[in-house]
């Protein structure tokens, strides 16, 4: 049995004003997606792993490719794309397609990637080939992409911490009902926006909601249930979270009601998503008062929302207490380029921060020791993406008294301590580490805090979502508007 298999993971935030090209993902093609992803941790890890240890299979590799959040993806990266996936499908007689998607994507033009993408594909390999896919929990799941798959599932957990045993029960799934895997698909829509910093499904009430859906698969009613949370910066008209079930066509009933029921529980919910958000100065002056090493998020310019990663509200923060140790990242590729030319032990006078998006912070000028520079490389070797390489595309160190700035040319999603690591920096010997990420950073900065702060704080992945310049979103939605009517149906 021959099974194609491939990963494409952007997730697009339509306030980011860095557009997606087809160089920022780190694509990979043909054999060399096996060499890479095999044993690593990844969901496609997970789905190589499981399908290699079967007898009689035989993976047919595609392309795998993981791009940085950002911008809607140009339309010629997004056709190349689309061309990459038709020309091997089109030269393999596949029995099977298994792929990592992310689910969030945008192109130019196109608000549902995606599903585009898998309706050429069931379009190439015809309708009685099995379709069947992995995404991530804040995916914008569509009906086209529920249409054109058999079976669908996502990650269970946020902060995210089952990218590989996603792809392994995904695989595993397909594996058990490769033979006769006749489904129906239910999907429905709740007019909800959750911010990452409001939830956590270990606890109500995405803890309660997921139980439904566990509870609804040991039943044998569903194959699968996910509930997508999604990315909430996506301004297109579809939009909102989903619940999505996946079941044999002569429990298709019995699942709708599962969806519906599980919907309408996290609809009546809503109020309980909540999250305290502190002003920078404040987060810091506790900061110091603490024991420890004290992590500062930077959420709202978070590189892995779709942040610039170039916000200079924390470094203003710290800089009226710079004699205290700390440890930050800004992208800012004219300041990597004075250090560079200035060299290691030069100070140098730099404007450093809002090089990108100036809307959401302003350039600070700083006097500072060129310390350290470097290419900027890591590979997650943590719990989250181990496994991925990350690449600032050159990257230095500037010392503002005992302020260490990581300065990169690129952004990279710095939820990993290997941010710091890899330029020389270690975070448990700093007072204060920034990190420009939401939750995720609990899991993989979690055995070096001793304690945590969220900023209140602008830019594109902002918290507070009424900050933001909404065109296009479909109304009304919360909790934008805050009187809406819901009851859940499924979405046809």
């Amino acid at each position: 049995m021959k099974i194609a298999i491939g990963q494409i993971h952007h997730e697009a935030n339509s306030f980011c004003v860095v557009p997606t090209q087809w160089d920022d993902f780190d694509f990979v093609f043909d054999d060399a997606v096996l060499t890479r992803w095999r044993g690593c941790g990844m969901m496609i890890s997970g789905m190589i792993d499981v399908l290699e240890a079967q007898p009689g299979i035989e993976l047919v590799p595609l392309l795998a490719g993981v791009a940085p959040i950002g911008g809607s993806l140009v339309r010629e990266g997004f056709d190349a794309i689309v061309d990459a996936i038709t020309t091997r499908l089109q030269q393999a007689d596949v029995d099977a397609v298994v792929l990592d998607l992310h689910g969030a994507m945008l192109a130019d033009g196109v608000d549902d990637p995606e599903g585009e993408i898998l309706a050429t594909i069931r379009g190439i390999v015809g309708p009685d080939v099995p379709v069947v896919i992995g995404l991530d929990c804040h995916g914008n799941i569509t009906r086209k992409m529920v249409d054109n798959v058999d079976l669908l599932d996502g990650y269970r957990t946020y902060p995210h911490r089952d990218y590989r045993e996603t792809g392994e029960r995904v695989a595993g799934l397909f594996v058990e009902h490769m033979h006769d895997l006749n489904t129906v698909r239910h999907l429905v829509r709740v007019p909800a926006l959750f911010t990452a910093g409001s939830y956590e499904t270990d606890k109500p009430p995405f803890r309660d909601v997921l139980d439904v859906l566990r509870g609804a698969e040991a039943a044998g009613i569903i194959l699968a249930g996910s509930f997508y949370p999604v990315q909430p910066w996506l301004d297109i008209e579809t939009h909102g979270c989903t619940i999505v079930v996946t079941a044999h066509p002569d429990q298709s009933e019995a699942a709708a009601a599962v969806a519906c029921r599980t919907a309408q529980l996290l609809w009546d919910r809503r109020e309980e998503c909540r999250a305290e958000f502190t002003a920078p100065a404040d987060a810091v002056r506790q900061a110091c008062d603490m024991s420890g090493t004290i992590v500062i998020s930077e959420g709202g310019d978070a590189v892995s929302g779709g942040g610039c990663g170039d916000s200079s509200v924390l470094l203003q923060a710290l800089l009226p207490v710079s004699e205290v140790s700390s440890a930050i990242t800004i992208c800012d590729a004219p300041a990597v380029d004075a250090a560079t030319a200035a060299g290691v032990g030069a100070t140098i006078t730099t404007l450093i921060g809002g090089s990108l998006a100036p809307q959401f912070s302003d350039p600070v000028r700083i006097d500072a020791e060129v310390v350290t520079l470097g290419d900027g490389v890591w590979i997650n070797e943590g719990e989250v993406m181990r496994g991925f390489r990350n690449d600032m595309g050159g990257a230095a160190v500037l010392r503002c008294d005992n302020i260490h700035i990581v300065c990169s040319r690129k952004r990279v999603m710095s939820w990993d301590p290997g941010v710091f690591r890899c330029m020389g920096i270690e975070p448990t010997d700093m007072k204060i580490v920034g990190v420009k990420a939401q939750r995720t950073l609990e899991t993989t900065y979690g055995d070096i805090l001793s304690g945590i702060f969220w900023l209140d704080m602008p830019g594109a992945c902002t918290a507070n979502l009424t900050q933001l310049p909404w065109q296009r979103l479909q109304r009304p939605i919360w909790p934008l508007d805050r009187d809406c009517a819901y009851r859940a149906t499924i979405e046809e």
